[in-house]
C-alpha cells in the first residue's frame, strides 16, 4: 500500500510515504474529552487489513491506534485502485471503521 505508520512521542500518529519518505497525514486520536481520557495519548500504532468491503473484491486498510490508557482507535485508510494509498487523502471518513474500541 506505500506507506508506513508511527506513533510519536507527542501523542500523534503519523502515516509516510515508504517511496519519497514525506509525510501524508497526522492524526491525534487521542487526548481528547476529559479527564482520564485527556491525558492519554498515542503508545503504538500499525496498519491492518480488515476484511474484504461488502460486494467486492478489494482488501480495506486501516491504522489501529493504541492508547496509554488501553484504549484503541481505527481509521480506515483511502486505497486507490492499484492498491496504493491516496496522497491527496489518505483517511477516509468511513463511520463503520471509524472510533474508539476496548481490545
Amino acid at each position: 500500500i506505500g506507506c508506513g505508520v508511527a506513533a510519536t512521542a507527542s501523542g500523534e500518529v503519523i502515516l509516510f510515504s515508504l517511496e519519497e519518505g514525506e509525510e501524508l497525514v497526522r492524526w491525534k486520536p487521542f487526548g481528547k474529552g476529559a479527564g482520564k481520557r485527556k491525558r492519554e495519548f498515542a503508545r503504538s500504532a500499525l496498519i491492518v487489513q480488515n476484511d474484504e468491503a461488502t460486494g467486492s473484491n478489494e482488501a480495506v486498510w486501516s491504522i489501529i491506534a493504541g492508547g496509554s490508557e488501553g484504549s484503541m482507535f481505527q481509521r480506515r485508510l483511502n486505497v486507490d485502485t492499484i492498491g496504493y494509498v491516496s496522497d491527496r487523502s489518505p483517511l477516509m471518513d468511513d463511520e463503520a471503521l471509524i472510533g474508539r474500541f476496548r481490545p
